[in-house]
C-alpha cells in the first residue's frame, strides 16, 4: 500500500515497531518533501 501522508508513515512504523527492532533498527526518521507535505509523493524514494 503506498502511503500518502506523514501520519500513514508514522502509523506503519508503529505497527511494525517490534519487527523493526528485531532487525536492529533503533532509530529512523522522516525527512525531505514528505515532512514538508509537498505534493510529489509519487516520486519519493526511500533512503537507507
Amino acid at each position: 500500500m503506498p502511503v500518502q501522508t506523514t501520519t500513514q508513515v508514522v502509523a506503519l512504523l508503529q505497527e511494525y515497531q517490534q519487527e523493526l527492532n528485531r532487525f536492529g533498527v533503533s532509530r529512523c526518521g522522516i525527512f525531505g518533501s514528505f515532512v514538508r507535505d509537498l505534493d510529489i509523493h509519487d516520486r519519493i524514494e526511500v533512503d537507507s
